[in-house]
């Protein structure tokens, strides 16, 4: 490898670094994680390799001596040495009868279970059925083929379960309605997340400038 594209590959990294910690500090300044709850990205060059936080709270992750790299296969850290990890990492992974039910995803197979969960399409390329998956009571799990994608997918997956949680608490308060609550087609659901994907820099943009703006996050990758 050349040091012009050494030095290249760095600087992507290093923008890698960037978008998630600050991806991390979006999603808690708009409560969608709290002291729990965490990011992850595949790393740019080796796709056997994910990269996330160390077993810390995301709004406090601030540089990139907070990021551990791990194996996609098994979920153990590239470096043998690092610092404490999320015990819930392995989200590549079927319960077996002896697992301790204490609602985390801590084995591989915990992660094959979930990751199964979002099903894939006909296509010869892989592509999820779904890019939500409802966790019982550990909130929920958002794909995405960026940071950027996925940060406001969790938004307005939050967002929009308000939405409906209050539309259906106002129709069943009116005991006149009788049309039931119209949601997307398969087109429409369709035709928006190709819309919507062609504007996410819009919040992205909005949103690094208040994490920016706000006294308690910093980043330094």
């Amino acid at each position: 490898m050349s040091t012009t594209q050494s030095s290249s590959d760095d600087v992507v990294l290093q923008k890698y670094h960037r978008d998630l910690i600050s991806g991390s500090h979006i999603l808690h300044y708009h409560n969608v994680l709290d002291a729990f709850g965490h990011l992850s990205v595949r790393h740019p060059f080796n796709p056997a390799i994910f990269i996330m936080s160390r077993n810390a709270a995301p709004g406090t992750i601030s540089s990139p001596n907070d990021l551990i790299e791990y194996y996609v296969e098994d979920a153990r850290p590239v470096d043998p040495n690092a610092a404490a990890g999320f015990l819930e990492r392995c989200i590549h992974n079927a319960q077996q009868p002896d697992d301790i039910s204490d609602l985390l995803v801590r084995n591989t197979h915990l992660g094959s279970s979930l990751a199964a969960s979002f099903g894939t399409s006909h296509s010869e390329e892989y592509s999820p059925q779904h890019v939500v998956a409802l966790m019982r009571g550990h909130g929920f799990t958002v794909l995405a083929g960026s940071i950027q994608d996925c940060v406001m997918r969790a938004v307005y997956t939050q967002k929009n379960a308000a939405i409906q949680t209050t539309a259906l608490t106002m129709r069943a308060a009116d005991s006149s309605a009788t049309a039931p609550i119209k949601y997307l087609s398969q087109k429409e659901v369709a035709d928006t997340t190709w819309s919507i994907a062609k504007s996410a820099h819009r919040p992205w943009g909005l949103w690094l400038r208040e994490v920016e703006a706000c006294g308690l996050y910093a980043n330094s990758a």
